[in-house]
């Protein structure tokens, strides 16, 4: 423990010093139990919602957390056996949408009488978070009036969730907390707590969406989440229960216009890139999100120009994407990986390089790993990382992205950590690209370059280069000595399969220019 303390001090110096104040708010009142208080609601209201139309296939089809079938004729709804993530998953009730009426409601009065204040995962502000705003919008679609028990429940819940709101952690946690408070203020008509919902949503949209509508964590299924968030508050905010609201109606439907350009740019498929730390389990898919923007009455035919930090080329069939996003946000980066200047890389929508993904939320080796920089297709200096990176989510002392360069033909990004620069230009050349990494480190230094394969890719090394088994897709290496090793890949959290990595090593006195060619 006494060896942490100069990490734990580096990290918590990222932090705001209101995150810092609330955290020891928490460790304080924590020690406390939550008392039920007795007052009633003062009035109470379904809200009248345009939720998405649901696919009526799908309805009481078996049930699924992680791949695993639920049975929730005989729920344990704290199984200490499984990972928290999972737990969380089974508290935040997404499943409502396959369920039919007279099923989802046993399922809401199952956890009501098996759950009592605070003993389980699932009175934590997170999972209250999703869950109560899962649970009004599966009354306002099957037009449920909720009973009393039902009802003291839910009030139960907001006051739980606003004495206990993440400020500690802000980031995507808050803003969900925000958008709960929100539905849960409409419902009880709640004009006090609507406002301070109003005011805290709007500054948070401001400050988690980028100037191009990007969500700030740089995480493809956390923009979605953000985005799916967006649109419930935009539908909920149609219903004009108070005049405040007004105000964020308009910010809403340009961040949700500007948003849905990054759900199709980040989109593979039915799922997203693997960038940064993703989790499919819950994540709304591209078509999801445009239905339900569709049905608001929002266009989803959005253009974005500024692409700084996942600019793209494309060249004879070939495309390659340089990740140019920072750690981010500097008080929370628990959801970024030391995968600054690595690359994705296509041949006919074929990923011929990937990221490695993410396996799991715990304290695992394949944690460590994911996070680490030989996880992505970049450049490694005597073995360091690009961040202190330590324990499950946290982030220390980190390097930074300190000029980036986007044109039609090329882009460029510089990166900087511990006394060395790494700068990767890729440019357009006949037929393909060419990536040209320049290192300027004073003194002599070890290097290793890394190249994920697609693990359904087969390939040969020829000398110094690289031939796909596609259309004679050609990668010609940077010089050193070449080595090709058996890794681990996540295609999904709790998936595990074996990929090739390439990996490139060698030595340089103060600076040195490695230079790699894909082409067709």
């Amino acid at each position: 423990m006494i060896n942490k303390i100069p990490i734990m001090l580096r990290t918590i110096g990222f932090q705001k010093p209101s995150q810092i104040f609330w955290r020891i708010y928490l460790i304080i009142n924590r020690s406390f139990s939550v008392r039920k208080k007795k007052k009633r609601w003062m009035g109470k209201q379904l809200p009248q919602l345009e939720v998405i139309s649901i696919d009526k296939s799908k309805i009481n089809k078996k049930l699924k957390i992680f791949s695993e079938n639920i049975d929730f004729v005989s729920m344990n709804w704290d199984v200490k056996s499984k990972p928290k993530i999972w737990r969380y998953h089974l508290h935040y009730f997404d499943y409502l949408e396959n369920c039919d009426k007279e099923t989802g409601q046993k399922i809401i009065v199952d956890w009501i009488e098996k759950n009592p204040l605070g003993r389980s995962d699932g009175w934590e502000p997170y999972p209250i978070s999703l869950r109560v705003v899962n649970w009004i919008k599966f009354f306002s679609r099957h037009q449920i009036e909720p009973d009393d028990q039902i009802v003291q429940s839910l009030f139960v819940q907001k006051n739980v969730l606003f004495k206990y709101r993440e400020l500690h952690l802000l980031a995507n946690h808050f803003f969900k907390n925000i958008a709960a408070l929100l539905y849960l203020s409409v419902f009880f008509q709640d004009e006090k707590l609507y406002n301070w919902s109003i005011k805290h949503l709007k500054k948070e949209i401001r400050e988690q969406s980028t100037n191009a509508g990007l969500h700030y964590e740089f995480s493809p299924t956390y923009h979605a989440l953000f985005v799916k968030d967006l649109l419930d508050v935009y539908s909920i905010l149609k219903m004009p229960l108070f005049s405040s609201g007004n105000q964020l109606y308009q910010m809403l439907e340009n961040k949700i216009y500007s948003g849905l350009f990054w759900v199709n740019y980040f989109a593979e498929g039915k799922k997203y890139y693997r960038i940064g730390d993703v989790n499919f389990e819950g994540c709304p898919s591209k078509a999801y999100l445009n239905q339900y923007a569709s049905e608001l009455g929002i266009s989803s035919d959005s253009e974005i120009n500024e692409q700084q930090c996942f600019p793209r080329l494309v060249n004879n069939e070939l495309k390659i994407m340089l990740l140019n996003a920072p750690f981010n946000p500097p008080y929370n980066s628990a959801h970024s990986h030391c995968d600054k200047l690595s690359v994705l890389a296509w041949y006919k929508d074929i990923p011929l390089f990937v990221d490695t993904g993410n396996h799991n939320y715990e304290k695992t080796p394949e944690r460590q790993y994911t996070r680490s920089v030989q996880a992505h297709n970049t450049i490694q200096i005597d073995n360091l990382q690009q961040a202190e990176i330590w324990d499950v989510f946290r982030v220390g002392r980190r390097g930074d992205i300190i000029d980036t360069n986007i044109s039609s033909n090329e882009m460029t990004g510089i990166f900087s950590y511990r006394k060395y620069k790494h700068k990767r230009k890729i440019s357009l050349v006949q037929d393909g690209f060419l990536i040209a990494d320049d290192v300027i480190f004073s003194g002599v230094h070890h290097y290793k370059v890394f190249f994920h394969v697609n693990p359904d890719l087969h390939f040969n090394l020829v000398g110094s280069e690289i031939h796909f088994d596609l259309s004679h897709v050609r990668m010609v290496l940077p010089k050193g000595k070449v080595t090709v090793v058996k890794t681990d890949y996540y295609p999904e959290m709790y998936i595990k399969r074996d990929k090739k990595t390439i990996i490139i090593n060698g030595e340089f006195t103060d600076r040195i220019r490695l230079e790699t060619i894909i082409r067709k």
